[in-house]
């Protein structure tokens, strides 16, 4: 904006502040120094509008960044020998329930995490989840600590690969196994326990394909996580 007023008359150059030219007396024309204002106060909203834009990109391409992070896949890798340790003790659970004896098992996190690959590798489970998650999952790991379970999927969507992660409790109330969410996440990005509890409900869907499986796990008593372990108690026939 200029520091002078020019005169509508004569064309003299007038300090701001001046109502008269200072050369003719003429009036000088204001309206033209509140015009100049006008248009020079609505600089600052445009710049703050392209800054709030900004902000906005850079907030999103964050956000998008933690997600397709992906985390650390939890819990010890097991070997082919404990997928075979992992079914006996599996028969044994199985017998106790049939026979409705209280019986006591303690996994291993490596036998849970060996048997949970070799399931992935049988073609139609893996074709269901694709059905169902839109992805094709590479990885499903467990991690045990004093009484929290964690979840971590890996999944691939084209050429990205993407992880989820659940932290809970797990328990056995009214007849069935369920996990009682305390935290969960994508990527990097931490979920409210909203969104936390809406994953849950996906992951338990894909856990369901197991049908056996957690048939089993629905007629247990109880369930302890230890440090690489978790205990598994079955319900004994009432006297």
């Amino acid at each position: 904006m200029s520091n002078v007023i020019q005169c509508p008359q004569c064309k003299q150059g007038n300090e701001l502040g001046r109502m008269f030219c200072t050369r003719c007396g003429t009036k000088l024309d204001l309206s033209s120094l509140t015009r100049s204002s006008s248009g020079r106060a609505f600089d600052l909203p445009r710049f703050l509008r392209g800054a709030v834009r900004v902000t906005i990109f850079l907030a999103l391409l964050v956000l998008l960044l933690l997600l397709i992070w992906p985390t650390t896949l939890a819990g010890q890798r097991g070997k082919d020998e404990d997928v075979a340790a992992l079914l006996g003790q599996r028969q044994a659970l199985t017998r106790a329930v049939q026979d409705k004896q209280e019986v006591k098992l303690e996994l291993s996190e490596a036998a849970l995490n060996a048997y949970l690959a070799a399931t992935l590798k049988v073609a139609h489970s893996n074709e269901e989840a694709v059905a169902a998650w839109m992805m094709r999952l590479a990885e499903l790991h467990v991690a045990l600590q004093p009484g929290v379970l964690t979840v971590t999927t890996l999944a691939h969507w084209g050429p990205l690969a993407i992880t989820w992660e659940l932290s809970g409790i797990p328990k056995v109330a009214d007849g069935h196994f369920a996990l009682e969410v305390k935290s969960g996440c994508i990527g990097h990005l931490g979920l409210p326990q909203a969104g936390a509890e809406a994953m849950a409900a996906r992951v338990a869907a894909l856990f369901n394909r197991w049908g056996t499986d957690r048939a089993l796990l629905d007629q247990l008593a109880s369930v302890a996580v230890d440090k690489g372990t978790v205990t598994l108690v079955t319900k004994a026939a009432k006297p």
